[in-house]
């Protein structure tokens, strides 16, 4: 005989004597009923405990020892003790109805018992699990809610995450504590979170990708920035249909780059375009912030994407083009940069001190002027110069300049773009400057140059403070005084005019492909009042670049679809609206005119 200790699945040490190498098939044969000591315990299998009421519904034996039917059939949770479990993995050895009967009180088996009687009762099998189970499912689904919650809201998720579940606690969340398996073990820690947010990131992703795949048409908006290491990344962002023509601008990727040179870019962007599995085929616009490494020429990331992919139109940021416009003309008038650097040290010495602001205030509140604030100047803030002197308006060219800008600048953030004004309100503002800059000796009618030198005279305005020019110059120390009219001529000639043709060519040579970008007008709502022949010209430059081959076919949809357009379901609605309803997949316009339809797809993508 030899002495064993067995564990059984309550965690307990019971030892036994048992033959070291008898099976168990050999045990349940001895006869356990002859002994020649009654006082000795009997050990060794006894067939009548099958037929015992608390034994038989659940007792079983083979080979490997005594099982459990039910914990077998229902595995309850081992929440201690070793992992193979006596009864349940593996089979008992200890032959002794005491042993049973402590299975019997024994947790697991309780559990089993539970279980077994709710899918007698008729409960699905889900209703079947024990509660804590189902708590410790809602403890994790809710850890997944509160890492989502404060991913969404911009927070650190690593440091605040573990405070979040234990403010959860605080509140009466005690399901919380289920995630605390043990002292190691309670789902706060780096490497969980980053985990749980990759399971977030596919769960997310998955459809997303399904609904751009789909799409009619995609185009992609990339962009430089640095992380918080100072590490340079390249931000993804992709635009797609729906399959009712409604235009949608999801985050792609964020993808590390070690140098920001155009080949390194464009390797990144392809490199994603293939893990993603976009279908470039049907990638027709890039959207970039117009830097030159993104639109060179010759070598640019734009320029090596249109060779892989030639139906892609690259498209600058429209606003981001013209405070650099801005910017590149003030830098090449000193006495521009001059005037902006006094606006940015205007801006600091009242914002760097209260005291000022509440003065500032104080003037303004006599004055009768609402809001008086000194704004600062950012060269890619899209034209806060005007916004800086809108409260000042002096006798500073840019005063009468930049409203023309700004006006440029809200039409393409608005929403809704009209490709139509895209393509003529530029040129139109160049005949603006233009006309600004061929005035004569004498500042323009209305402008701000004139309406000051008005209020210099004025004695109720600002001639009562008996302000000249001469004066000015006088205690700048400048001997050179002359008549009004001729500090006139030489502003005009050494300022206003070379700022105002450095600005028209900036402006000339920073807005490029505006004849595809305005070819798309021929899909709006005033196309149709215009002459076929105009209209003919847009459709063949569509045609040239995304249809190419199907130049009649487009024009014969065409002359039938604009019917629609002025009398029919198209009627008084927007250029959105249109090519929207002509790409959606759920209306009849996409089966009678498909090529109209490509066209409108292309069009709602392109960013700009």
């Amino acid at each position: 005989m030899a002495r064993e200790s067995v564990v059984d699945e309550t965690g307990t040490s019971v030892v036994t004597e048992r033959p070291a190498i008898r099976p168990a098939s050999e045990v349940a044969q001895e006869d356990t009923t002859a002994t020649d000591n009654p006082r000795h315990r009997k050990s060794g299998w006894n067939p009548q405990w099958l037929d015992m009421p608390q034994f038989k519904s659940w007792l079983y034996l083979t080979k490997h020892g005594m099982f459990c039917r039910m914990c077998r059939q229902h595995k309850p949770t081992a929440k201690k003790g070793p992992a193979q479990r006596t009864f349940i993995e593996v089979g008992a050895l200890v032959f002794r109805k005491d042993y049973l009967e402590r299975h019997i009180a024994s947790e697991p088996h309780k559990q089993s018992i539970e279980k077994q009687i709710s899918l007698a009762s008729g409960y699905s099998v889900v209703q079947a699990f024990e509660p804590n189970i189902i708590v410790e499912h809602e403890a994790i689904i809710g850890g997944f809610k509160c890492l989502y919650w404060l991913v969404k809201n911009e927070i650190a998720h690593h440091t605040n995450y573990p405070k979040l579940l234990s403010l959860a606690e605080l509140l009466g969340c005690d399901y919380f504590k289920k995630l605390k398996v043990d002292q190691k073990n309670n789902y706060r820690s780096h490497r969980i979170i980053d985990e749980m947010l990759e399971i977030l990131a596919m769960v997310i992703e998955e459809p997303l990708l399904k609904d751009i795949k789909s799409s009619q048409a995609i185009s992609l908006e990339i962009d430089e920035t640095t992380d918080v290491s100072v590490n340079r990344q390249l931000d993804i962002h992709i635009r797609y249909l729906d399959k009712e023509g409604r235009v949608f601008n999801q985050f792609l990727d964020m993808v590390s780059v070690y140098d920001g040179k155009a080949d390194t870019i464009v390797a990144a962007v392809k490199d994603a375009i293939q893990k993603k599995e976009l279908p470039v085929d049907r990638l027709y616009g890039i959207g970039t912030d117009g830097a030159a490494v993104m639109t060179g020429k010759v070598n640019g990331v734009a320029k090596q994407l249109a060779d892989s992919f030639p139906k892609l139109v690259s498209v600058a940021c429209a606003a981001h083009r013209l405070a650099l416009a801005c910017k590149d003309s003030s830098n090449e008038v000193k006495y521009m940069g001059t005037f902006r650097d006094h606006l940015q040290d205007l801006h600091l010495y009242f914002h760097n001190s209260a005291n000022r602001t509440a003065k500032l205030k104080s003037v303004a509140s006599v004055l009768g002027i609402s809001d008086l604030k000194i704004k600062a100047v950012k060269d890619v803030r899209w034209l806060s110069q005007h916004l800086a002197i809108q409260n000042l308006q002096k006798n500073l060219p840019a005063a009468d300049v930049l409203p023309h800008l700004a006006r440029l600048s809200k039409v393409f953030q608005k929403t809704d773009v009209n490709f139509l004004h895209i393509k003529e309100q530029v040129p139109i503002t160049i005949t603006v400057l233009k006309g600004i800059m061929e005035a004569s000796d004498t500042p323009p009618t209305g402008s701000f140059l004139s309406r000051f030198y008005q209020d210099l005279d004025d004695p109720d305005v600002l001639g009562s403070f008996s302000i000249t020019h001469e004066e000015e110059r006088s205690r700048r120390g400048c001997k050179e005084q002359g008549r009004r009219e001729e500090m006139w001529t030489r502003f005009l000639r050494d300022v206003l005019q070379p700022y105002i043709t450095s600005l028209i060519s900036n402006l000339e040579s920073r807005f490029v492909n505006l004849h595809i970008l305005g070819a798309f007008s021929v899909l709006g709502p005033q196309a149709p009042t215009l002459d076929d022949t105009v209209n003919i010209a847009h459709l063949q430059t569509l045609t040239r670049k995304f249809l190419p081959g199907q130049d009649a076919t487009v024009v014969q949809e065409w002359m039938s679809f604009k019917g629609h357009v002025l009398l029919g379901a198209f009627k008084d609605k927007s250029q959105g609206a249109i090519m929207e309803k002509l790409a959606s997949e759920f209306d009849e316009w996409a089966d009678i005119y498909p090529c109209l339809s490509q066209l409108a797809a292309v069009a709602l993508v392109i960013p700009v």
